[in-house]
């Protein structure tokens, strides 16, 4: 649903995430490479490139001083709940405090 012209910047960045760091993680003389980490880092290229995509086309609809506030607060809010459901991190009272003044924020700000 982009433009070509916003369509080109989440290319650009892209390729060039891949290109600095297909040459900066080389393994040392001796080593065979590591065919894994070439794929993980397609993975999170390619979900770069789409949140990329999403980011530039909700600023194309909504205000940017509702989305960046709004977005902010959503990955501390998703960040702290992942943590806690996913990977079973304890949220402590400091880590539930900022989750519940993330979303407070996020519906002051809505």
């Amino acid at each position: 649903g982009l433009d070509e012209q916003r369509l080109t910047v989440p290319v650009t960045c892209a390729a060039t995430a891949g290109i600095v760091g297909g040459r900066c993680r080389r393994p040392g003389p001796g080593l065979p490479p590591q065919w894994t980490r070439p794929a993980d880092g397609i993975g999170i290229g390619l979900f770069n490139l789409v949140a990329l995509g999403t980011i530039l086309a909700a600023l194309s609809d909504l205000d940017g001083t509702l989305f960046f506030p709004v977005n902010g607060c959503l990955v501390v809010l998703l960040d702290g709940l992942f943590a806690h459901f996913w990977w079973r991190e304890r949220l402590g009272q400091l880590g539930a405090f900022g989750v519940g003044l993330a979303a407070l924020a996020m519906l002051l700000v809505l």
